[in-house]
């Protein structure tokens, strides 16, 4: 799914070439006749007619590498993947037969797996999975918190000071803020919800799956988000909200107080031009559904467009978050930043290297530039060289692939 991302920027821009009037020719040595001058016709003629590339020469690859101490080998999960009990955004969007034309679940695993909201279980026996990462002799365990699980309910939801319950909630979110690292204070009134993690019951069990990991010797990486917003985040605009950046940053607070002892680096967010990109834009992540293509264009739009203020927003609460962390001490030893996609995009014709600089600029450099000096570390996240055909992504004979079908 992560490789529909600039499989999307590419569709997009070759949609918006293949409506003009127009397209010019390239100078090209060919045999075959000129291809028409009409957008769609003209694109056809090329992907049709394209002679493939020579093979690669065969380069001379060490056969044996080596890695110094310092360098430390691990795995990595986030809870979307592994925890059971877990009712976020992805449960419904999975599990419903209406986004699916055949009427069946939406997604591949609940139809071929009889339990498939567990997951991995991840929640209620964490030893099985920290087992087999430590026989596997990791260095590091990647592991996320669920922003839906530590805080199930919209902040928006608390009163104004006028509200009969106002009060009543301000007790209650109070006491909340004494009872950080121990047991949450109880249900809050009807109608209350306070900012940052609602339930330190759930906090505190995250912390003991940190020791469970740091037990068996490995350092602890926490994502804060990976690829899933609360329901009622989603219900707001999802990342287009403004107001998530306040929420966003009250969450991590929370968290980093929490864990931030046990902790070595903390990625604010995972790949997030990917998430904006398949959530807002494409709508082939949750809530669905699936957009068009003059809507994704419209979400593209510079500034105003969807993906502009999503991206925008993550920024600025990635910011918040490392601010905030670094101001009250906590940053001193953990060290923070982002896990990136980074995709080796290749033009296959000269005629495809707009699509090719649209997806660099949109997904690959501009975040990272915009945060820079609140970054500690960039993490990057490598699948794979991406072949820029057109609209999409070009399968080749003459190119070498993973089982998983990433392009080497």
């Amino acid at each position: 799914a992560q490789g529909s991302a600039p499989r999307m920027v590419m569709q997009m821009v070759a949609a918006a070439i293949a409506v003009q009037p127009s397209v010019g020719t390239p100078a090209l040595d060919r045999p075959s006749t000129s291809p028409p001058k009409s957008g769609l016709a003209f694109w056809h003629h090329f992907f049709a007619s394209s002679p493939p590339p020579p093979p690669p020469s065969a380069a001379a690859y060490p056969s044996a590498l080596s890695f110094d101490r310092s360098f430390l080998f691990g795995v990595a999960t986030a809870p979307a993947h592994v925890e059971d009990n877990l009712h976020d955004a992805w449960l419904p969007f999975c599990n419903t037969t209406e986004l699916h034309p055949n009427g069946r679940p939406h997604c591949h695993a609940w139809r071929t797996t009889p339990r498939a909201a567990e997951r991995l279980r991840f929640w209620s026996e964490p030893e099985a999975e920290i087992g087999l990462a430590a026989a596997l002799n990791s260095g590091v365990f990647r592991m996320g918190v669920d922003w839906s699980r530590l805080a199930p309910t919209s902040p928006s939801a608390f009163p104004n000071a006028s509200a009969p319950v106002a009060p009543a909630c301000s007790a209650f979110c109070e006491a909340r803020e004494e009872a950080k690292v121990g047991a949450s204070p109880g249900a809050p009134p009807e109608g209350c919800a306070c900012s940052g993690v609602q339930d330190f019951v759930a906090l505190a069990r995250y912390r003991e799956i940190v020791g469970m990991a740091k037990a068996k010797g490995m350092k602890v990486v926490l994502t804060l988000f990976h690829h899933s917003l609360p329901k009622w985040a989603l219900a707001d605009g999802g990342w287009t909200n403004g107001a998530l950046v306040d929420y966003f940053a009250a969450f991590s607070a929370d968290v980093v107080d929490a864990l931030a002892a046990d902790t070595e680096f903390l990625i604010t967010f995972n790949e997030p031009t990917v998430f904006v990109m398949l959530t807002h834009c494409a709508g082939i992540w949750p809530p669905g559904p699936k957009k068009s293509t003059s809507q994704g264009l419209r979400c593209l739009a510079p500034i105003v467009g969807d993906y502009a203020r999503a991206v925008w927003n993550i920024q600025a609460a990635h910011r918040a978050v490392y601010a905030d962390a670094k101001a009250r001490g906590r940053g001193s030893a953990l060290k923070i930043g982002v896990a990136h996609n980074v995709g080796y995009n290749v033009a296959e014709h000269v005629w495809d290297e707009a699509a090719t600089a649209v997806a660099k600029a949109l997904l690959k450099f501009s975040f990272i530039d915009a945060i820079r000096d609140t970054l500690d570390f960039c993490g990057l996240n490598y699948y794979g060289k991406e072949i820029t055909r057109g609209g999409s992504i070009a399968i080749r004979d003459d190119e070498e692939y993973s089982e998983s079908g990433r392009e080497l």
